[in-house]
């Protein structure tokens, strides 16, 4: 790949998909340049355990406890519980992490 190729594939994460500028064809295509950097942003949060999630937010002293806001389980909310979350709907990690997250911002 080039190297204007990978520059502009970058900047094209950053774009609000919803804007009434682009529509099919260019949402999709800028769909699927960022649906790879999505998945790992996860990732990589959740390997170094900076991911937002109830355990690093109380280490942080952002919220009280560390335990899921978002399920009756009262288990420590990190990667681990992701799985368990009766709160989250099935699927890869990646989408539950995304999930979970936007869930405790609404909250």
């Amino acid at each position: 790949m080039c190297y204007k190729w990978k520059t502009w594939k970058l900047r094209a994460c950053f774009i609000n998909f919803n804007s009434s500028r682009f529509t099919g064809f260019w949402r999709g295509l800028l769909y699927l340049l960022c649906k790879g950097r999505i998945k790992e942003v996860a990732e990589f949060r959740l390997c170094v355990v900076h991911d937002c999630l109830g355990t690093h937010l109380h280490c942080n002293g952002i919220r009280p406890d560390p335990y899921c806001m978002l399920c009756s389980l009262h288990e420590t909310m990190n990667r681990n519980h992701l799985g368990r979350c009766t709160a989250l709907s099935s699927g890869t990690e990646c989408e539950r992490y995304w999930e979970a997250r936007t869930k405790m911002m609404e909250n």
